[in-house]
């Protein structure tokens, strides 16, 4: 029996020398990677601000050993220093995070020390400085990925800003002519405050949508434009911008033997009734992101802007499908009206946004219903035996649907 104890102590004696060296040979493995983790491994990319990097004044970081086994945490209280990026010249600087940025805090305060912004990286996206003076920001910009594989350093930067905002309003245009039936694009930046800018022009009514940096608007040329000089006349709070486009001539088909379509009066009233009020909603961003999709293929027997029998004029494209084809959207939008018209049989009409509307009549039969949002080249309805009409209009005034096919003109500016 004792030589039984002596021989299971020897093999407890045994298996706590084992558990003593294999607890000293890991904590030596983890000592010595600990000690190989150094502040080198915290992200190195940095914040921009204004297009400037951002320097920090502090951080607190959680930086994973052997893949997260245990953490080395590096930290350093903020301090007052502050990075002076010099004067904006516009009322949204930008804030840019690196890949490593998960989200943001931003809080800024005038000179006289009142806070002027208190919110989210997403919510300052929003932001516009409403006066030129001098501000303070502090903005805080964490790393934060629950279960990351591989394991990276969890926790954040601080930084702290001094700058002036000098803000005017600047009118840009993608281009200073169109044809008609086109579109001219304007990019209006230097914005203070979140009162969007507003345009006088004879050629049409715009909807001025936010972006970052500024304003973004489309403004119609349709297909009987006056030709030549045309003055836009921007207002932007006390500011008043003027710019000149000229109009030039579209060489539109001539199609006499084309009757224009004569509605009865009842008829006449109920597109006045249905549609007219869709031409004064433009209040939603723009949609599209490139060319559009033509909605279905076919033979076109009515071209845009021709002149048809007895003097009138074409606002829209009409296309002779097969019976049953499928027609769908041209770019992504939301269906605002789809119903079946006497003036125009089944029709859908789809909002893409700053006032661009689609409106795709004569189908057979109709699969969407208002209110829905539809992708680029989601299915709307049929064509049937006769064509189908497609008309594209900003607002009020009609433009070449064949322009945005093509991924042409002021709709697609950069």
């Amino acid at each position: 029996m004792k030589a039984f104890l002596r021989g299971v102590g020897r093999i407890l004696a045994w298996l706590l020398l084992v558990a003593v060296l294999t607890g000293v040979l890991v904590g030596g493995v983890l000592a010595f990677f600990y000690s190989r983790t150094g502040e080198d491994k915290l992200p190195q990319d940095p914040v921009t601000y204004g297009g400037q990097a951002l320097e920090n004044v502090g951080y607190d970081w959680k930086v994973p050993v052997l893949g997260g086994v245990l953490h080395r945490r590096f930290q350093l209280s903020p301090g007052l220093a502050l990075q002076d990026l010099g004067t904006f010249d516009n009322s949204a600087p930008a804030l840019a995070l690196p890949a490593w940025g998960t989200r943001a805090q931003v809080e800024i305060t005038d000179s006289a020390g009142q806070t002027t912004f208190s919110g989210s990286g997403e919510e300052y996206a929003q932001f516009r400085f409403g006066a030129n003076g001098t501000y303070r920001a502090k903005i805080t910009v964490w790393h934060e990925s629950a279960g990351e594989k591989p394991a990276k350093a969890q926790g954040c930067y601080v930084y702290n800003l001094r700058f002036s905002v000098d803000a005017a309003p600047s009118l840009e245009l993608s281009a200073e002519h169109a044809n008609q039936g086109g579109v001219i694009g304007l990019r209006v930046t230097g914005v203070l405050g979140s009162e969007p800018p507003q345009l006088d022009s004879d050629l049409g009514q715009v909807w001025f949508s936010q972006t970052t940096g500024g304003w973004m608007a489309y403004l119609p040329v349709t297909y009987n434009a006056e030709m030549g000089e045309h003055t836009l006349t921007l207002t932007s709070g006390s500011h008043t911008l003027t710019a000149q486009v000229e109009v030039r001539a579209a060489d539109f088909a001539k199609t006499p033997e084309v009757e224009a379509q004569s509605w009865s009066s009842a008829a006449a009233q109920e597109y006045r009734t249905v549609i007219w009020p869709l031409y004064q909603q433009g209040d939603r961003a723009p949609q599209w992101l490139g060319r559009f999709t033509q909605p279905v293929q076919g033979s076109t027997v009515q071209a845009y802007g021709a002149y048809l029998a007895g003097g009138a004029r074409s606002t829209e494209l009409r296309i002779q499908a097969a019976d049953g084809d499928e027609v769908v959207a041209p770019t992504d939008g939301v269906v605002v009206y789809a119903g079946t018209l006497q003036l125009g049989g089944n029709t859908v009409v789809i909002d893409h946004g700053c006032g661009l509307k689609s409106y795709l009549c004569g189908l057979r039969e109709l699969s969407v219903s208002e209110g829905a949002q539809l992708t680029q080249g989601e299915l709307v309805g049929l064509a049937g035996q006769e064509p189908v009409t497609v008309e594209m209009r900003i607002g009020n005034k009609s433009i070449n649907p064949v322009n945005t096919f093509k991924g042409q003109g002021g709709l697609f500016m950069k």
